[in-house]
């Protein structure tokens, strides 16, 4: 079994994604900081997540054509600087316009990773190993994410400020950049090339259907995931008036939850359809939002756990359903979500000015039950 996974490739996947994790996660607990000492309201500082995940999308549209053109250890390299850079030029950020360049840098590099790491473990295993290899991915991605409050809640023992926080976060994607520097070329083109024929096939508009069909169901998961783990901290501390160190606490449990939940299907294979899974997961995760929204907040913290085996599995899922398109259905996939991720934190900033976090966070559940419609109505799974 060993022989037939790619390793080097899997490193480099699982070792970018928890540098990303950890970056990416810094903002949330960041964020009403950040909008207390830049004086923004929340439409305004919704822009500084809405233009990241923008250019996330031209990040993601672009990774295709730049790793056939200079091979995807290149694109790796280039997304890790970016992705310091952004997080340098944030820490250093006074004022709005320039905190808005810097989540330019910062999204394009999350863009360009989202894409890369996935299709190197699709295409550097097996399919029957690939619910266990996308969910060992993203376990890291929540072991990073629970990490990223105790390393904001070390930066802040030594030094209060939301900016060390975001220099803290380059310095190690820099660190990160550096080693990548050091991995052979060649070795990784031996070893993703043998797989590069899973990514290539007939694009015909069956094909872009069924991408789009998928990548709508990811998209609207993202969105929840991404609205909850985001504006969390930002919730609890304006509906229970909690500190920063208890809104960070609440934020690491969030983030233990969902790594409980995704490092369990690394090892746990239940034998039960991955739509099957999906379905289930999303009930959960839409029960206990609904009443962390109308009953109690702290209700938002365990949908980290029910959350956690859905995109895993979306990933396995998209793989099944398009084993002969990959390349081309990750970038559909990933312009999507990166499409719905704009809008959401846009409407959640408009939301939350003129109706409050609690009307605005509405959109979670209004987007789980979407994307339950589509998975119960999939006219392919159901053939």
């Amino acid at each position: 079994m060993r022989s037939k996974i790619h390793w080097l490739s899997i490193a480099l996947a699982y070792s970018s994604l928890f540098l990303l994790g950890l970056s990416d996660n810094l903002r949330g607990p960041l964020f009403p900081e950040v909008l207390a000492d830049l004086h923004l309201s929340d439409s305004r500082g919704s822009l500084l997540w809405a233009m990241a995940s923008f250019f996330g999308i031209v990040g993601s549209a672009w990774t295709g054509w730049f790793s056939k053109r200079y091979g995807m250890l290149s694109v790796l390299q280039v997304a890790l600087l970016l992705m310091s850079l952004g997080q340098f030029a944030m820490g250093a950020s006074q004022s709005y316009a320039w905190a808005l360049v810097s989540c330019f840098i910062f999204g394009f590099s999350l863009g360009i990773l989202g894409v890369v790491q996935n299709l190197l473990v699709l295409q550097s295993g097996p399919p029957e190993l690939l619910p266990q290899l996308q969910s060992g991915l993203h376990s890291n991605y929540a072991l990073s994410s629970l990490l990223a409050p105790v390393f904001l809640s070390l930066i802040h023992y030594f030094h209060p400020s939301w900016r060390a926080g975001y220099l803290g976060g380059g310095t190690l994607a820099a660190i990160g950049f550096l080693v990548v520097c050091f991995v052979p070329a060649d070795r990784l083109q031996t070893t993703a090339t043998s797989a590069s024929k899973v990514s290539e096939g007939k694009d015909d508009k069956g094909i872009r259907r069924q991408a789009v069909y998928v990548g709508l169901i990811l998209a609207l998961y993202v969105l929840t995931e991404i609205m909850i783990s985001s504006r969390l901290a930002l919730f609890l501390r304006r509906e229970m008036s909690l500190t920063f160190d208890q809104t960070n606490l609440a934020t690491t449990a969030f983030f233990i939850f969902m790594f409980i939940g995704r490092f369990a299907l690394v090892f746990w294979r239940p034998r039960v359809k991955v739509r099957i899974q999906l379905i289930l997961s999303l009930i959960f995760t839409l029960g206990l939002s609904i009443g962390g929204l109308c009953y109690s907040p702290l209700l938002l913290i365990p949908t980290g756990l029910t959350m956690a085996p859905f995109f895993p599995l979306a990933m396995a899922y998209l793989q099944e359903r398009l084993p002969n398109n990959l390349s081309y259905a990750m970038t559909i996939a990933m312009s999507l979500v990166g499409l719905f991720v704009v809008s959401m934190h846009i409407l959640v900033g408009l939301f939350s000015d003129s109706l409050g976090i609690t009307m605005a966070l509405a959109l979670g559940p209004v987007a789980l039950i979407a994307c339950l419609v589509l998975l119960l109505f999939d006219r392919r799974a159901l053939e």
